[in-house]
């Protein structure tokens, strides 16, 4: 039963690994490919859940990184002291708070060992031009490697769209598991008394569920959506 698992949790990890730059699921998830032996393993139209991120600075002083999932790096959120993965540290009492809706970071960061997700899209409530300005990295570990790939909000922005303070995108895409951290830098405070608040959404497009493997259920749910 052990062996069968790993198995399958390697094939799920190795079309994983192929998903970065794809932006329609369907192209590298095939129900005929690599689960052959399992039946209804692709779940089309999926019930998948945004991810809904709210993170606040009340450093008025420092941009400092947010980071989300890194389950196995367990990256520390910059608060009271402690440093971002930069090395910039948070004033006393103060710093970034990361809030996930309808669920914890802690709970966030663990669904990625056992469910590993594409991330297909996002949608930015920034508030203002300088924190637009601010990048995002994301970082995966394989094997020894670290890699990190930068993204920068900005370029995506339409210059069309009349909402000054927010923006959607489809060309931000990762594949997410318990090697991957996403850091979102969020800029200093208004000032002491007035934090910088920032919201985040990732569009979920495909999601493996390596335990449902032995139980003969959809293994791969995939969200197909008229966003």
């Amino acid at each position: 039963m052990n062996s069968r698992k790993a198995m399958l949790q390697a094939k799920a990890e190795k079309q994983f690994s192929a998903f970065m730059g794809v932006e329609n699921p369907n192209e590298f998830i095939q129900p005929s490919r690599g689960y052959s032996g399992i039946s209804g393993a692709v779940n089309q139209n999926a019930n998948l859940k945004p991810i809904i991120i709210n993170i606040t600075n009340t450093d008025e002083n420092n941009e400092l990184y947010a980071p989300i999932f890194g389950e196995n790096a367990e990256p520390a959120v910059p608060f009271n002291g402690v440093a971002d993965y930069k090395g910039v540290v948070a004033a006393a009492s103060k710093g970034l708070i990361i809030e996930v809706v309808d669920d914890t970071l802690k709970s966030l960061r663990k669904r990625t060992a056992t469910r590993p997700f594409t991330v297909i899209g996002a949608r930015y409530t920034f508030g203002d031009s300088a924190q637009l300005n601010l990048d995002w990295v994301i970082e995966k570990k394989e094997g020894s490697n670290l890699m990190r790939d930068n993204y920068l909000p900005s370029i995506d922005q339409e210059l069309s769209n009349l909402i000054s303070d927010k923006m959607e995108t489809k060309r931000f895409q990762a594949s997410v598991d318990d090697n991957t951290t996403i850091y979102f830098k969020i800029g200093k405070a208004i000032n002491a008394t007035t934090p910088r608040r920032v919201q985040i959404v990732l569009f979920v497009g495909a999601q493996t569920n390596l335990s449902d493997a032995l139980k003969g259920k959809s293994v791969i749910s995939v969200y197909e959506s008229n966003r």
